[in-house]
């Protein structure tokens, strides 16, 4: 993975709209310093993700659900308003 330490690590680029509702769970997943899990779960329309790395000075993102968002937490919780794309 070309992901260092102090460079942001994309835990899903995107999240097809087929996959709307499904839950998807990642266990100790290598990184650069360590290794990540993480976990995503619906609550109606809205994204719940879990996560937790071995990882130290990382910053996680996770633009298919949200591009703005990011931590450099080791462990949390997000939930996100995840609008229907239309066509």
């Amino acid at each position: 993975m070309a992901d260092g330490p102090k460079r942001p690590i994309d835990l899903l680029a995107a999240w097809p709209e087929a996959w709307r509702g499904q839950p998807l769970a990642v266990h100790d997943a290598p990184i650069a310093g360590g290794l990540v899990s993480y976990a995503v779960r619906w609550h109606g329309p809205r994204a719940a993700l879990l996560w937790e790395t071995t990882a130290s000075d990382v910053t996680l993102r996770i633009p298919g659900l949200d591009p703005g968002w990011s931590t450099t937490e080791p462990r949390g919780e997000a939930l996100f308003d995840v609008a229907e794309r239309r066509a």
